[in-house]
Formats: C-alpha cells, structure tokens, sequence
C-alpha cells in the first residue's frame, strides 16, 4: 500500500512539472518583425507602425494581441496579417484606407466612410486628389454621396466648398464669380454651362468685381 502511495506522487509530480515546464506557445514565434506596408502610407506613418509593432510584439510575443491592439491604435488600417515568413522573422502587412478626396488641406475622406490624417498618405498620391472645403459641422455621409455626383471637371475650374446643406459654394478659380448651390440642386454640368452662357452675355455690361449666380431655386438663377 505504502509502494503505490509513492507511485502516485510520483506520478502526480511528474504531471504537475510537465505543467510547469511545458513551453508556451509564444516561444515558437520569431523574435524578429518584417514588414509588408501599403504603399500609400507616408514614410513617416509607416516608420510610426513599424515601431508600433515591434514594441507591442516585445511586450505581448502575440501576434494575434498585436494586430488587435494595432487595429485599436490606427483605425486608417483596414487590413493586418501576420504570418510567420522565415524561421526568423514574423511578417506583418498592412492596407490603409482607400482616400476619396481631400479635405480642408489637412484630412482625407475615405471609402470606409471615415476621415483621417492626410500626413498618413504619401504626397505622390495626395496631390492628385480633388478637394473639397467644408465647415466643421457637416458630416462625411453628406459630403461623399455630395462628391460623387460632381462632375469631375468642377474641380478644374472651380474651389469647391460645403459651408451648409442650402450653401454650397463653387467660387471660379482666378474669377470673382460665385455659384450657390444646395442640397437638394446639386451642381451639374448643365447648370455650368448655364453659368458661362450668362457670364458670356452679360459681358458687355459695366464691369464688376463679383456677380453671384444663384442656382438654389429651381428651373431660374438668380444674377446679382
């Protein structure tokens, strides 16, 4: 009796050191971070995330706790992978939010229907965004469906900017002339040429600094 006593601690010993010593999980993974990044980032926010990671993955050395974290921490990411890409190395690749316009200088409007630092994107990609200006109460879900039904030309010729939804202004680059639209009479290519045919015909009366033509009733404009 006293023999199986002994084999039962044994035994129970040895199951709870193999507890105790059975390596974690986080031990298999590489110790070094590499880095797949979407090439709209910015150099600046890319060198941001790849010390992100590298920290976070210090601390945690879980890669699924790192991108969960990550994703928190820059919700411009709409996608992260890890995976493990060499026997040394664990691989992170990251997709930023796809921009549709820029706005007020500083931000970007993207397709997930969110705003985000115009300093995350690269300059190269920035730079041939069209922009819009608007104040800072207006919201993105009236400013997108807003720039999609503009015509692509408006930004060529026109500053373009949402001050409410019954003042939306097209003020002509170069020009003191001044367009009003509003929610409800979206600015069109008809209304455009509108605008120059009467731009053209009052062309030979008395020269003024500024005319406003107004668009926000409908079937007339309002010349003053």
């Amino acid at each position: 009796m006293l023999q199986l006593g002994f084999i039962f601690l044994f035994s129970l010993a040895g199951f709870y050191l193999l507890r105790v010593y059975r390596p974690r999980i986080q031990a298999v993974y590489p110790n070094q971070c590499s880095f797949l990044l979407d090439e709209q980032m910015s150099l600046n926010f890319s060198q941001t995330l790849q010390r992100s990671f590298e920290s976070l993955y210090l601390d945690l050395k879980d890669p699924y706790l790192v991108v969960e974290k990550v994703s928190e921490q820059f919700p411009e990411l709409v996608s992260i992978d890890a995976s493990i890409c060499q026997t040394d190395k664990l691989c992170f690749s990251c997709d930023i939010a796809k921009p549709l316009f820029s706005l007020n200088n500083s931000l970007l409007v993207c397709e997930n229907l969110k705003i985000f630092n115009k300093e995350h994107y690269c300059k190269d990609m920035t730079s041939k965004l069209h922009h819009l200006v608007s104040a800072d109460n207006v919201s993105v879900d009236k400013l997108i469906p807003f720039f999609q039904k503009l015509p692509t030309t408006v930004f060529d010729e026109y500053i373009v900017s949402w001050i409410d939804d019954y003042k939306i202004v097209l003020q002509q680059k170069g020009q003191a002339d001044t367009l009003l639209f509003s929610v409800s009479n979206y600015p069109n290519e008809n209304d455009i040429n509108a605008f120059k045919r009467i731009k053209s015909n009052l062309q030979h009366e008395k020269s003024r600094k500024q005319r406003v033509y107004d668009f926000r009733f409908n079937n007339q404009v309002i010349v003053s």
